[in-house]
């Protein structure tokens, strides 16, 4: 996720994947292809704490896909009536993924176990409000042209940085905690049962 990520703030920072429509605002679209690409993973570095069957997993991925499909017409359209129905459709897109992570957190059957379900819910908090701000920064920038395209790129940054190395590090830290607690218990259980068979 995060060698996808640098790939694609190195063409930023080069200016190779930069389009001017009409004269105007450039498509900075090398960011599209890097959701396009690294927002899937995050989702399932998710989805592999619950037990999502494959129809939802696949719903919320083409969710998370279309979103990011209508971000970047919308950047690339200069009517600016059908700017905004490719946001909302984008919004629609998000708060139905949105809806199929938060599934899993009151769905008993979805749930793998009391270890990974808490730390399930934590992170999806922590990725589902940084979330929240990419169309809001979508929206100020290649949405009305309130922030220059450098700001923009800037607040993306910020929101990449939080949303990737930091959330893949929470990743890596619970999944390294849940294994210990999960060998302890294993380790716990096979004392018991020794303990059992010497009394017996």
């Amino acid at each position: 996720i995060c060698t996808i990520a640098a790939t694609a703030y190195y063409a930023m920072a080069v200016n190779y994947q930069d389009l001017t429509m009409n004269g105007e605002r450039q498509v900075v679209y090398a960011r599209y292809i890097d959701w396009v690409l690294t927002t899937p993973l995050l989702l399932l570095d998710l989805i592999v704490m619950t037990k999502m069957g494959g129809v939802m997993i696949s719903w919320v991925i083409g969710a998370d896909i279309f979103m990011i499909v209508f971000g970047i017409l919308g950047a690339f359209e200069d009517e600016h009536k059908f700017k905004w129905v490719y946001f909302i459709a984008g919004c629609v897109m998000q708060a139905v993924l949105t809806y199929g992570m938060y599934n899993a957190t009151w769905k008993d059957d979805l749930k793998k176990s009391p270890e990974y379900h808490s730390s399930y819910v934590s992170l999806l908090v922590f990725l589902s409000i940084l979330w929240v701000f990419y169309p809001v920064v979508w929206a100020f920038g290649s949405g009305s042209g309130v922030l220059s395209v450098d700001n923009e790129a800037i607040l993306m940054g910020i929101l990449d940085v939080l949303a990737k190395p930091l959330f893949g590090m929470g990743c890596l830290i619970a999944h390294e905690t849940i294994f210990k607690k999960m060998e302890s218990k294993e380790t716990l259980i096979e004392k018991v049962v020794a303990t059992a068979q010497a009394i017996a």
